[in-house]
């Protein structure tokens, strides 16, 4: 059973963390925690900024689980076609994405990437940079990765994580 105190002063050093992280902007973020468990809530402007707050909380000691009920919220209404728009400047902006092989559609800020990419960290590398376009709520990745792996033999199939994912599953770290 975790103590208050302890609990309190957990929140407190998670929310500084945040606080300190330069990719981040806390101040609409709130932090609590009981016996190791953090909750982060509150709103951010991207989902690139959800998944950070969350990776940032991780990394503290004696956190054991993060809960990330963090709302992705943009300033007034943004429609799919602004969501499409944001999205291929995020990865024309990229220079790890080619997006000549890259694109994106999105719907009800569900954002689709397809095409090709030679290599996982590209493939990461477009899904975090759709991250940071406003409006994006969640990433499924159909894009084929073509290419090497790290022991030099081909990336086919599911083995290259071709296979839908949201971009907590991708490694972006």
């Amino acid at each position: 059973m975790g103590d208050g105190d302890e609990d309190r002063r957990l929140a407190e050093t998670v929310l500084e963390s945040i606080r300190n992280d330069d990719g981040l902007s806390a101040y609409e973020i709130n932090v609590s925690a009981h016996d190791g468990v953090v909750r982060l809530g509150g709103i951010v402007d991207v989902l690139a900024e959800k998944m950070r707050a969350e990776e940032v909380a991780a990394k503290v000691e004696g956190v054991v689980a993060v809960e990330n009920d963090l709302t992705v919220c943009t300033d007034g209404q943004i429609t799919d076609d602004d969501v499409d728009f944001e999205v291929s400047e995020e990865l024309r902006l990229d220079p790890q994405v080619n997006v000549a092989r890259i694109y994106a559609e999105s719907k009800r800020g569900v954002v689709h990437l397809y095409g090709e990419a030679d290599s996982l960290d590209r493939r990461n590398a477009a899904v975090a940079a759709a991250a940071r376009a406003r409006g994006v709520k969640d990433i499924v990745s159909h894009i084929k990765v073509t290419g090497e792996d790290e022991r030099g033999g081909p990336i086919e199939g599911d083995r290259a994580g071709v296979k839908g994912t949201s971009p907590q599953d991708a490694d972006l770290h």
